[in-house]
């Protein structure tokens, strides 16, 4: 044996180079193997924290909206179809025989719908909404928003505040989806200058995610309305203007206007700052909604859809 193998066994704990190299290699697979198996513990464990919230609050809206909300049809319907429908309600009088001496009796019409008149007959056509249902859960709902061929059709909640909603669904469960929520110091009624609504800005598409998407003229084009129910009256929203703002802008989109000029300086801004071109036009005495949720373009950015209301119904 030469000198050089001596030390190289003297210096080997085993005494066999082999034999140590391979033990050296199991230890170091072993250690390996922990460190992937904690790995996946832990990632496990943050993707269960982070899409379990998702999971509760989405089935609580679709356990909600089972009880609460018939939605009577997904296809669009036909304007003309509901126009039809109505018109076979409408039963003309017949006309009374003429008696010689007497005036001649003209038939009662039968009335012709507006344009809103048909609206209002086809979006009660396609969603109904159980406002007894949803205020015997909680009395803090003030009314419903639905977009047609989206995900947004959530009930309206105002709290005490603009936090209290932020996580909490509208049953007050704890949920980080939290709610679509008024502001606080609105009339419930929308019968402001301009009425505020919050909603988060989730991952999954859900809560008030689409507005995002009005950044594209395409998208606008595709949903220049969404509506809001009331336990009194059916709203539609036509939208004219969406941009982007910072968190601290919030309080400028103002409830009440100090003068006509000043909410015509108002759609004027909003309009010129819109990411998208609309034809809507804002009179005097329309009342408006402002829709916020986040963004992610800077550091507390929200992005704002603004539309005026049209009251459907009586």
């Amino acid at each position: 044996m030469t000198k050089e193998n001596k030390k190289i066994r003297a210096d080997s704990p085993s005494g066999n180079p082999s034999q140590d190299e391979k033990s050296a290699k199991n230890r170091l697979l072993s250690i390996v193997a922990v460190v992937l198996f904690v790995s996946f513990i832990v990632f496990a464990f943050l993707f269960l924290k982070e899409t379990l919230p998702y999971w509760k609050g989405n089935k609580a809206y679709s356990d909600l909206n089972k009880k609460a909300v018939n939605l009577k049809s997904n296809e669009p319907i036909s304007i003309t179809a509901i126009a039809e429908a109505y018109m076979q309600t409408q039963v003309a009088l017949p006309t009374a025989p003429h008696i010689p001496g007497m005036p001649m009796m003209t038939p009662t019409p039968i009335p012709t719908l507006t344009a809103d008149q048909i609206d209002f007959l086809r979006i009660n056509a396609l969603i109904e909404i159980d406002f007894d249902y949803l205020q015997g859960i909680n009395p803090d709902i003030v009314g419903w928003i639905y977009m047609e061929n989206e995900n947004i059709n959530y009930p309206i909640v105002q709290g005490q505040d603009n936090y209290f909603y932020l996580t909490r669904l509208p049953d007050k469960t704890w949920n980080r989806l939290g709610s679509i929520f008024m502001e606080h110091k609105n009339n419930p009624d929308f019968s402001d200058d301009t009425t505020v609504l919050f909603g988060h800005n989730m991952l999954d598409e859900s809560m008030f995610a689409p507005l995002e998407k009005y950044r594209e003229q395409e998208y606008y084009d595709e949903h220049p309305y969404l509506y809001i129910l009331t336990p009194d009256a059916t709203y539609r929203v036509e939208v004219f203007a969406g941009y982007l703002v910072e968190a601290k802008d919030i309080g400028s989109l103002h409830q009440k206007f100090g003068s006509i000029e000043e909410k015509r300086e108002f759609v004027v801004d909003s309009k010129f700052r819109s990411t998208f071109k609309s034809n809507v036009y804002v009179n005097d005495d329309d009342r408006l909604v402002s829709l916020f949720t986040c963004a992610y373009d800077f550091s507390d950015a929200r992005y704002v859809v603004q539309g005026k209301l049209v009251q459907l119904s009586p």
